[in-house]
């Protein structure tokens, strides 16, 4: 996918996803807080953190739905840490990212958002 603005409008595709996310995660912080203390949550697939949808207004990525998932929840207080680590990449979106995950870093959020070294097969 080319990329010529930062946020883009979203995909389809990334909505279900979007949407699995909101209610797949509160759940499982709950089920996972009830052994562990320390929670780990890694984006693959990490994108600029906000999308256009096609009202033109921003919503929500991946990033930041995991992160509200948790800083929302009833039950945060029961684990100790949470990483996030979002792999982006693309410098430019990883750099969007970053800025938009700044204001959850003041908030107690630790994220190890990483922009991976191309890999090539030799």
């Amino acid at each position: 996918m080319k990329i010529d603005k930062i946020p883009w409008e979203i995909e389809p595709h990334t909505e279900v996803k979007h949407e699995i996310l909101k209610k797949y995660l509160p759940p499982w912080m709950v089920i996972l807080s009830k052994g562990h203390k320390r929670l780990i949550y890694l984006d693959g697939f990490a994108g600029p953190g906000e999308y256009l949808n096609n009202a033109g207004k921003l919503v929500d990525g991946s990033p930041v739905i995991a992160i509200k998932s948790f800083i929302e929840h009833k039950l945060k207080n029961k684990v100790n840490e949470i990483v996030y680590i979002f792999v982006e990449e693309n410098s430019k979106i990883f750099d969007y990212l970053d800025s938009k995950t700044k204001t959850y870093k003041d908030m107690g959020v630790k994220d190890f958002a990483r922009n991976p070294p191309v890999l090539r097969g030799g």
